[in-house]
Order: structure tokens, then C-alpha cells, then sequence
């Protein structure tokens, strides 16, 4: 199967296929090209004959690469021979005996290759065409011992009994690895480090790159693979890695600059048997285990845009160590031998010593610079191919040099060699990425430029032929036979054919076609091909176009009416238009072409698919033309009216009142969609997009139709009259009989359209006024620019309002335009009262009251407003008002201490009205959209001011309060159980009366905040959080508790009475500080207490048994009462101040009442555990 697979992918194949379908194509259509009356390709010779010309063609090209690629490899194999002719020994016997070797060795890999081809993936390839790879690294380095334990099938030693070619090409030293994928070149050490005889290893190693270089032009090499040794990393000194680093990239750099193309390099460190522990550790993996790859591959980048070499090295070299540690529980338990198990211990940390050398190599060799190509490191391996020499234990090494002992060497391995991590580093990675490399890009564009000219000449050869044929075959073939037999053939089927919505873009094309005959065709030079029968068949297409219209296209128009006349009965005005264009077609005496053009040229728009091209759009609107000009010439319908579907739409326009079409029909009407917007942007000016915006998201420049401003009433005033003419002749539309109506009635239908209108008017511009915002701000600057724009003399707010208030009086402005006219002439009196009536003419006077309720809706804005020549007081007020609130903005921005001056600011808005309360106060009484306007500005104002205020009193706490209350307070007993008490000082100076968090909220906080209510709450929002606000009132929880008699040293009274003790007990003895109580069973006795007593801080419990032992219990420390009480399970008892206490010791028990002297005291005080210091207010 896999062989049946290469053959029917190889090229050879795939070309013939490729032929081979192109020759049937070519034997069935070549009889149909035709030049004027030549057919090339008529009779089945000529056919035959182009099609064995192709096939001999392509021989002939397959022959020719074949020749080629055998030349190549010819020249590669006689260029290595002559090169081969100079050994270095000088004496004549050495050297003939030398070179007759080296003639029969290669003679022999000669007679082998020349007319062998080495299998390839889909077949056989010569030696040119594999890929090819240089070994390159300083002697000893292991590149040799790599590929002869790699694993790679060599062709040469079936032959030769030698798996690669020595001493060819250029010099003795370098040795040809033929395999059966690629070609490996493995180079002298000496031609690295060329420390011997420089100049002579120089000569001799660039001309080695020209040889290459000169029989492999596109791609000499397909990449490097540069071995350095174990042994050489721990040998070397730091000077001798550098120097061989050095040398490494030198070498690099020649083969970028002989060849002229990018290759990735291959970083091997060989010799890993070498490291202690390294065949003791890997000792468990079987065949394929010791073919896989160890090591790590980079991604394929522009080096110039990658990291440091060695950042990228460090990070996956950790990764392959932590897989060594990762497996080295599971050899150590494996391994039964002490010594393997401690080398096998101690391999992870030797291999990982290895890292500190190969780092700074990779540094010098890869380091990016802008004189230099940059090499491309695809990635560092660690390799073995067999076991010499005694492995080089570091680690013991250190620790003998560090204890001065004497160092034991480990043992040389024995046995049967086994290579390590290079098969598969070879088969799967190095030669899979043969393409990685670049080729000669100045060989690569004289062959692109070769290609170009050739494609050009066939694309022109092949244009000129293709566009010949096309001529003759489309321009007379098609247009004589097919249109002809098409045009016969359609005038028997349009009779019978059944008309369905959507056959008329399945018609177009035979429709084009007819129009084409019908129009006379072009003239042009395809049509003088000797096939022009154009006049013979213009008379008959022109017959036969007219009835394909009559027959595809006008049905479909009808079809597509009726349809819509039976899905949108939810839209009345769509339907009386869809209705009266319809109609048209069957009452020749009202079809207006125009009329049903546009009606339905703007439903193709809707209706018809996205995909339709220009031209056939363009097609259907010439259809249309023709359609239209024979319906008005005939004066027919191609089919009769659906009664029906007539009546149902009639019975439901009927519904409608005539008023409501004439309304419709004139905010509808193009005289309505051509009058200027109300635009905000053009009437308060540019300004007006900084400050306002709409909260629809509209954009700001689409304001109210112009149909709803007062340009628009006088149009809608003029056009009225015709509308009601236009409805009252298009009688015929609702089936109805024309009749004239009366004075009165035409002024009562025009009065209930003006009310339609005024109504449509006042709810278009309540519903803009709601939607126009002004934008709230975030800051002093936002702020700052906000208030400057809006309180400035040229206010965009101020000239926008002067707008508004005037479009929304569309009634007074009509008026008075009216009344002016009426000066001029007394003639112009009597259709001023025909709009706004008189006292004598009550029905003339009712008709201008619905404009006027328009004005009444606005008037409380325009009384608010006023107009530009007499601004209103209340717009007065207002932008001075704003006007100061800048002023207060810009003086708290330009403040020094913006924070202070915000503090002011909002101190004196907490406890007095000020500008800010006093504009809201204002926006409450205002009609929008001044009252949004002005809450904005009051909300924002406040907010921006309520930061400053909380960065200036987030300074001050994080200055004052937080570092104390950290130290001292937070995470000390008694706010948190621990050993660590709060100072009675420490207490006192927090939260007494006038102490640190007490002075602090009364000199930042307390205007904010109401104290009053449980829990507090703030008067504002944004001057600092909940949470924080809660720690407050905790504060103030415990400052009332503990300092209740107002002093700066806390104070807390309370009476101890027993209630019951066990009979166990014979005596009780309570020290507090020198307040002492003792009960002995007797009568309950109170006693009363205070604390603190600085001055003898302790609590002594003393229970005496009935044997009279002692069992004791001490504390001390200011706060050892509180700890007593804490152990002794404090209990509420009902009222607030009454408590009960269980003493106890060695299962000995006492109860007692606790008696507080005030019921705000601090027992039991759960603000005492819930209170912290926040990092931020």
C-alpha cells in the first residue's frame, strides 16, 4: 500500500495525470474553437497530433532535468576528484601511492553513484538533490564517533566496507556520511580552531565553501551541526572555551557570507558518557529509549527580535534537569549497587554544572550584532555515541579540593560501547527540517525573473488565443444559434408557463438576452466574424421581448404587489401606496410610470439579494424602462386583478380617517425628508460635543427632524391644502365616487391634521430634550473645562436653549412672521385670520389652537429661557451661577492644596447651603432639559470636590492615624486574643475623648457624617466608604465605654455579688488591684470595683477546698481583669448592665453578678473585636 502511495503521489505521476485529463478535455472541445471559419482542431489527426506534441514536450522536460541532475552530481564527484589530488606527504612514492587510494576509493563510490539514485520518500533522488550538512567543531570533538553510532543507513559501506568517503573534497580531512536521506560532511577540527597553520586551514576551508558553494548555487548546505565535547567543557579553561567560541562563530559567519543564506545551527555536546553517573542513570533504557532526543529545540524567529541566547538555554536547560530529578527516586530504587546508586545520585546535580559552561558558549557564538548575520540556533543537545576514557566527577572533585582529600578517579567503562540520543536527533529533527534553510537570494530572483517572463509570454500567447475563441464561439455560435432557438423556442412556452413569486431573477437571463436582439447588439469588430445575422433577427427579438415582458417580467411586478398588499396588513400607509400602484396597472387612466418606477425600484433595494451584481441590477432597471413604456402604449395589464385581495385591503384603509393619510402622507412625503435637521452641534457650535451627548448613543449632530421645526410648520402649512386636494381626487384608490366637499368640512379636515401634527410635534421634542445629556465629569481638570465651557459668555448650553425655546414656539413665531407681513398689506389680513382665526369666526379661531398647545407645552422653558435679544432672569441666574461654581472649581484646582481647599469647600456645603446646593436646588425647579443639566453639574461637582476631599483625608489618616494605630492598636489584646496588650497610654491616647481617632473625626469627618441614627450614616456620597464609616462608629462605641465620665484615662465602675459557689468551695478570695472580696458561703454581699488600677495591675482568684488546699489563679497586666473575664465565660443577664460570671479552677466553681455602673460599658463589647485600622478611607 505505502508503495502503490509513492507512486501515486510522485511528480512523474501527478503530471501525467494532469496531462492526461487536459488531452480529453482537448478532444472533446477542440472541434468546437474555431478562428473565423478555421477550426484547428477539427478532424481527429490534428487532434491527435497536438495532443503527442504535448506529451513529447513533456518527455523532452522530464529528459532534460534528469540530464541535469546527473550532470550535477557528475560535476560534484569529478570537482571532488581533481581536488582530491594534492596530499600533503611530499615525498613522489608517498604521495602517487596516496592518490592511487584515493582514485580507487573514489572511483569506486564513483561507479556506485553515477547512475545510482539513493532512495527518497516518492522514489529515488541523485546526491545533488539530497539534502547536505556541515560537521563542524574543534578536534576530538566527537563528530566523527556521532555519526558512525548514529544509526543512519550508509549506501557506501555495501560497496566499500566504509560508511563514508575519506579524504575528499578539497582536502583529506573531511570525510563524506552518504546516507540514504542526507549528505553529512564532516569536517577537520582543525578547519574550527585553525590554530595550527592558520593561513593554510583558512585556504583550504574557504575553498572547500566555493566548491560547495559552486555545484549547489540555491541551497549549498541545509544547515550546521557544531559538536563540542564533554571532556572539552570540564577541561577547558574559561580563556580555551572562549577562544573555541570565538573560532565556532568565525566559522559560522564565513559559511553566511560564502553562501549568502540563512541555516539553522544544530548545538551538540558529545561525550555526555563522560559526565560521573551518565551511563549508571541512563543504564535502564532499552533501544528506542537511547534513540530519542535529549535536549531542547527553540522556536524558529527572527533572531534579531528573539532573547539572549543564553535567557533561552537557562530556562529549558532547568526544565530537562528538573526531568532528571523528576526520574531519580525511580533508578535509585531500581539501581541495588551502593557505588551506581551514588553516582546515579549525584548525575542530576553533575549534569546540571554543565549549564554555568554551555551558557556563556552560546552567549559568544549566538550573540546578536548588527555588523553580522545572526545565527539561527535551533536548538543544544546532549549526545554519546560510545563509551571511552574515565567519566569526570565535579562534585568530588570540589569537595577534595575544598577538604584538601586525596580524589578518587572513577573507573573507565568496559564493556560494549552503545550510542545515546542521536537517531531520532538526526532522522526525526535534523533532516524533517531540511527546508529551514534560505537559498541564494540572487540566484532566487534571476530565477523568479526567468519565471516571470515565461509566465508573461504564456499569458499573453494564451489571452490572445482565449479571447479569438471567445469572440467567434460567444459572439456567433451563442448569439446566432442559441439566442435564435431560444427566442422560438420561449414563444411556445410562455404561454404555459405558471407565474410564482421569484422567477424573475430566474427570467433575467432570457430577458437579457431578448433586450440585447431587441437593441440591435454591437457592432463591433466579433460581430464581422462572417456569422452576423443581427438584422435578420431585430424585427422578430424585438416581438419576442415584448412578449417575454408581458409574459416574465410585468406578472412578476403584479405577483410581487399582491403579495405585499396581503403581508403588511399591519401598515396602512404601506398599504394604500402598495394599493393605488397596484391599482395603476389595471386603470390605464391613472398609471404613472413615474410612480410605480420609484415604488418599485426602492422595493428591489429591500427585497432583492446582497450578491446581485451592479450590471444586473442595472439589467432590471432597463427592464423595468421597457416594461413600463409598453404598459403605457398598450394600456393593459398581462394580468387581470385580484378583486379579492382589492376589496380586504379597501374595507381595511376604510378604517382609517382621512385625516390621519393626509398627516401621514406629508411626514412621509420627499418635501418633508428634504428640510434641515435641528442639528445641536450646528446651532450651539463645536463646543457643544464636549459637554453634551445623547443617552441613546445617537450621535449628538442627529437632532429633531426638520419636519418638527419651525421651518417645517410653514411647509407643512403650505403643503396641507394640496395634500387634502390630492386625497380628495384620489377618490379611486378606496373604490370610492369623487365628491366635493364643503367649506366647513375642509376646514375641520385641515384642523384635525393640525392636530396630529401638533401632538407628533410635541412628543418628538419631548422625547429629544429627555435624551439630551450633559456629560458628568470625573475630576478637577474634567470639571474645570466642563464648567468653563458652559458658564463662558458664548455658552453652548445658553445658545442651545435659546434654540430650543425658539422651535418649540412654532405658533408665536408663525404669528409674528404673519403679523409682519400683514403691515405690508391689508390684503394679507384675511389668510392671517384663515391660520389663527378671530373673535368673530369661532371655527376659524379653533383652527390654530393645536399649533398653539404646542407653544403651551414649552412655555414654562421659553418663561425659563427667554430669547436671545431679552434673556429670561431665571438663564440669568443660572450662568451665574455656574459661573461662580467655575470660579470654586478653578480656585480648588489651582490651589496649592487641592485637598484642603476641598475639604473647606465641602465643610461648608455640609453644614451651610452653598453654590453646589444651591444649583440643585434650582435643577429641581426647572423643565427639562435645563433640570438634567444642572443635576449633572450638581452630582458631578460634588463628586469630583467629595474626592479631592477623600485623597487629602486618606493623606491625612495615612499620616496621623494609621501608622499609631498599626503599631500600637491593631492585633493587641483586647481587640484580638493575644499575648500582646494595648498600653493603657497607648488606649487613652486612641480613643479617648479628644485623642487621635476622636480629634481626627471631628476635624475631617464629622460634617459628613450623622451621628444621630443607628448605625451612622452619611450625609453624602463619595467622601469615604461603608466600611470604613463602621470603624468609626466603632471607635466611638468604645471610647463612650471605657472614658463615659468624658476624662482622658479610661474609667469603669462595677459591684461584684455572689449567687452561688460550689459546696466544694470553703472560701473565695477576688484581688483586683487591691480591691479585694471574699465570700465563705454566707450572705450575698455586693461589692464595688473599678478599673483600671495602674498602680497594682493584677487579678487574684483564690478557691480554698473543704481540706483547705489552695488553688489559685493569677494575671497581671493593665487588661488581666478583661483577660479573667474573657476565661470566665461572661454572660448578659437580662438588662444591659447585668451580667453573670462563672469563676472557676481545678473543677472548682463560683458564680457572680456583675453589676456596670451605666449600660454603655465595656463588657461584652462586640465593637472591641470588629474594630480595625483601614489602610484606606
Amino acid at each position: 500500500m505505502k508503495r502503490i502511495l509513492e507512486w501515486i503521489l510522485h511528480p512523474w505521476f501527478l503530471s501525467l495525470t494532469g496531462l492526461g485529463a487536459f488531452s480529453v478535455v482537448l478532444w472533446y472541445v477542440g472541434p468546437f474553437l474555431s478562428i473565423g471559419r478555421f477550426r484547428p482542431l477539427d478532424s481527429t489527426a490534428e487532434r491527435v497530433t497536438v495532443i503527442v506534441a504535448i506529451f513529447a514536450l513533456w518527455a523532452l522536460w522530464q529528459a532534460w532535468r534528469q540530464w541535469r541532475a546527473r550532470r550535477n552530481n557528475q560535476e560534484i564527484f569529478e570537482a571532488l576528484s581533481r581536488q582530491s589530488e594534492a596530499p600533503k606527504d611530499e615525498t613522489a612514492e608517498a604521495r602517487e601511492a596516496e592518490i592511487a587510494q584515493i582514485r580507487q576509493r573514489f572511483e569506486e563510490a564513483m561507479s556506485l553513484l553515477r547512475g545510482t539514485r539513493l532512495k527518497h520518500r516518492f522514489g529515488r533522488q541523485y546526491l545533488y538533490e539530497l539534502p547536505w550538512y556541515i560537521l563542524i567543531g574543534p578536534p576530538g570533538s566527537g563528530k566523527t564517533t556521532l555519526l558512525r553510532n548514529s544509526g543512519l543507513h550508509f549506501p557506501l559501506a555495501e560497496k566499500l566496507g566504509d560508511p563514508h568517503l575519506r579524504g575528499v573534497g578539497g582536502t583529506r580531512d573531511c570525510d563524506w556520511w552518504i546516507t540514504d536521506e542526507a549528505v553529512l560532511l564532516d569536517t577537520a577540527g582543525r578547519y574550527t580552531t585553525q590554530d595550527s597553520h592558520a593561513e593554510v586551514d583558512r585556504a583550504a576551508w574557504l575553498e572547500f565553501l566555493r566548491l560547495l558553494k559552486r555545484y549547489r548555487r540555491r541551497r549549498p548546505v541545509n544547515g550546521v551541526l557544531v559538536s563540542l565535547s564533554v571532556s572539552d567543557l570540564l577541561q577547558m579553561t574559561p580563556t580555551e572555551r572562549e577562544a573555541h567560541a570565538r573560532a565556532i562563530r568565525q566559522r559560522i559567519q564565513e559559511l553566511h557570507e560564502e553562501f549568502g543564506i540563512r541555516f539553522p545551527v544544530y548545538f551538540l555536546v558529545t561525550k555526555c558518557d563522560l559526565v560521573a553517573g551518565f551511563m549508571e542513570y541512563f543504564a535502564d533504557l532499552d533501544r528506542e529509549g537511547r534513540e530519542q532526543v535529549w535536549g531542547m529545540t527553540f522556536p524558529v524567529e527572527d533572531p534579531e527580535q528573539g532573547e539572549v541566547p543564553s535567557h533561552r538555554f537557562q530556562s529549558e536547560f532547568e526544565l530537562l534537569c528538573q526531568r532528571l530529578d523528576e526520574r531519580l527516586p525511580a533508578r535509585l530504587q531500581e539501581e541495588p549497587d551502593p557505588q551506581r546508586r551514588a553516582r546515579i545520585f549525584a548525575f542530576p546535580a553533575q549534569f546540571a554544572g554543565l549549564s554555568e559552561l554551555i551558557s556563556p558558549l552560546l552567549d559568544e557564538i549566538f550573540k546578536a550584532s548588527r555588523f553580522e548575520i545572526p545565527p539561527q540556533l535551533r536548538g543544544v543537545y546532549f549526545t554519546s555515541g560510545t563509551q571511552e576514557g574515565s567519566p569526570i566527577d565535579r562534585v568530588m572533585a570540589s569537595v577534595s579540593r575544598t577538604f584538601r582529600l586525596d580524589r578518587q578517579a572513577l573507573p573507565a567503562f568496559t564493556g560494549h560501547g552503545q550510542s545515546f540520543f542521536i537517531t531520532r536527533l538526526l532522522k526525526d529533527l535534523v533532516f524533517a527540517e531540511s527546508g529551514l534553510a534560505g537559498t541564494n537570494l540572487r540566484l532566487e530572483r534571476q530565477r523568479q525573473w526567468l519565471v516571470r517572463a515565461a509566465l508573461a509570454g504564456m499569458l499573453v500567447v494564451t489571452l490572445g488565443l482565449t479571447l479569438g475563441w471567445l469572440a467567434s464561439y460567444f459572439h456567433n455560435r451563442a448569439f446566432v444559434s442559441e439566442m435564435a432557438e431560444a427566442a422560438e423556442a420561449m414563444e411556445k412556452q410562455l404561454a404555459g408557463m405558471k407565474q410564482a413569486p421569484g422567477d424573475l431573477l430566474d427570467a433575467l437571463p432570457i430577458l437579457d438576452r431578448l433586450r440585447f436582439l431587441a437593441e440591435g447588439g454591437e457592432n463591433d469588430a466579433g460581430w464581422h466574424l462572417g456569422l452576423d445575422q443581427h438584422p435578420k433577427l431585430m424585427a422578430a427579438a424585438r416581438r419576442s421581448y415584448e412578449r417575454g415582458l408581458e409574459s416574465l417580467f410585468l406578472p412578476q411586478l403584479l405577483i410581487r404587489l399582491e403579495e405585499q398588499l396581503g403581508k403588511r396588513r399591519s401598515d396602512p400607509d404601506f398599504l394604500y401606496e402598495a394599493l393605488r400602484v397596484y391599482l395603476m396597472f389595471h386603470m390605464p387612466e391613472h398609471f404613472d410610470p413615474a410612480t410605480v418606477r420609484e415604488w418599485v425600484t426602492l422595493d428591489w433595494k429591500r427585497s432583492l439579494p446582497r450578491t446581485l451584481t451592479v450590471e444586473q441590477r442595472d439589467s432590471l432597471r432597463a427592464h423595468l424602462d421597457a416594461a413600463l413604456a409598453w404598459m403605457a402604449r398598450e394600456g393593459r395589464a398581462p394580468l387581470p386583478p385580484n378583486e379579492a385581495l382589492v376589496k380586504n385591503v379597501r374595507v381595511q384603509l376604510a378604517r382609517i380617517a382621512p385625516d390621519k393619510w393626509i398627516f401621514r402622507r406629508i411626514a412621509a412625503s420627499r418635501l418633508a425628508a428634504e428640510l434641515p435637521a435641528f442639528d445641536p452641534v450646528k446651532v450651539a457650535g463645536p463646543d457643544a460635543t464636549l459637554i453634551l451627548y445623547r443617552a441613546s448613543r445617537k450621535p449628538l449632530q442627529e437632532g429633531v427632524a426638520g419636519f418638527f421645526t419651525v421651518d417645517g410648520y410653514r411647509k407643512f402649512s403650505e403643503s396641507l391644502p394640496d395634500q387634502i386636494r390630492i386625497l380628495s381626487e384620489e377618490t379611486w384608490v378606496l373604490g370610492q365616487r369623487r365628491r366635493r366637499l364643503s367649506e366647513e368640512a375642509l376646514l375641520e379636515l385641515e384642523l384635525a391634521v393640525r392636530r396630529h401634527y401638533a401632538n407628533a410635534y410635541i412628543e418628538t421634542w419631548q422625547k429629544f430634550l429627555r435624551d439630551l445629556r450633559l456629560r458628568p465629569f470625573g475630576s478637577l481638570d474634567e470639571a474645570r473645562e466642563v464648567l468653563r465651557i458652559a458658564s463662558s459668555p458664548d455658552s453652548p448650553l445658553k445658545t442651545l436653549a435659546f434654540a430650543i425655546a425658539e422651535e418649540t414656539r412654532p405658533g408665536a413665531r408663525t404669528r409674528r412672521s404673519l403679523e409682519q407681513q400683514a403691515r405690508k398689506g391689508a390684503d394679507l389680513r384675511s389668510r392671517f385670520e384663515s391660520f389663527f382665526g378671530s373673535e368673530e369666526n369661532g371655527l376659524r379661531r379653533s383652527s390654530r389652537r393645536p399649533i398653539e398647545q404646542v407653544d403651551a407645552k414649552f412655555e414654562t422653558l421659553f418663561r425659563q429661557v427667554g430669547t436671545r435679544e431679552e434673556p429670561a432672569p431665571g438663564l440669568k441666574r443660572i450662568m451665574q451661577q455656574l459661573d461662580e461654581l467655575y470660579l470654586l472649581v478653578d480656585a480648588v484646582r489651582k490651589a496649592g492644596e487641592r485637598g484642603q481647599n476641598a475639604l473647606k469647600v465641602a465643610q461648608q456645603q455640609a453644614q451651610q447651603s452653598d453654590i453646589i446646593q444651591r444649583i440643585q436646588a434650582e435643577a429641581d425647579r426647572l423643565p427639562v432639559p435645563l433640570r438634567q443639566w444642572l443635576a449633572v453639574i450638581a452630582t458631578s461637582s460634588n463628586q469630583v470636590i467629595g474626592g479631592e476631599v477623600l485623597r487629602h483625608v486618606n493623606q491625612a489618616w495615612q499620616t496621623r492615624v494609621l501608622p499609631f494605630c498599626r503599631k500600637a492598636i491593631a492585633n493587641r489584646y483586647p481587640l484580638r486574643r493575644r499575648r500582646l496588650e494595648i498600653t493603657l497610654e497607648d488606649f487613652s491616647r486612641f480613643f479617648a475623648p479628644g485623642g487621635i481617632m476622636d480629634s481626627f473625626f471631628q476635624d475631617y469627618l464629622a460634617p459628613f457624617v450623622d451621628t444621630s441614627t443607628r448605625p451612622w450614616r452619611l450625609r453624602s456620597e463619595g467622601t469615604l466608604s461603608e466600611a470604613t464609616l463602621r470603624q468609626f462608629e466603632r471607635a466611638a462605641a468604645i471610647r463612650d465605654a471605657f472614658f463615659g465620665d468624658g476624662g482622658r484615662k479610661p474609667n469603669v465602675g462595677f459591684s461584684l455579688e455572689p449567687i452561688r459557689m460550689d459546696s466544694r468551695v470553703r472560701r473565695l478570695s477576688l484581688d483586683l488591684g487591691g480591691q479585694k472580696l471574699e465570700y465563705r458561703h454566707g450572705p450575698p454581699r455586693s461589692q464595688h470595683f473599678t478599673w483600671p488600677t495602674p498602680d497594682k495591675p493584677w487579678v487574684r482568684l483564690l478557691f480554698e477546698d473543704v481540706q483547705r488546699n489552695e488553688h489559685r489563679v493569677s494575671l497581671k497586666g493593665p487588661w488581666a481583669w478583661f483577660r479573667l473575664l474573657d476565661a470566665s465565660g461572661l454572660q448578659r443577664d437580662g438588662a444591659a448592665d447585668r451580667y453573670r460570671i462563672t469563676f472557676g479552677k481545678d473543677g472548682l466553681k463560683a458564680e457572680f453578678r456583675l453589676q456596670a455602673d451605666s449600660v454603655i460599658n465595656p463588657f461584652r463589647l462586640s465593637v472591641m473585636r470588629n474594630f480595625q485600622c483601614p489602610g484606606q478611607l
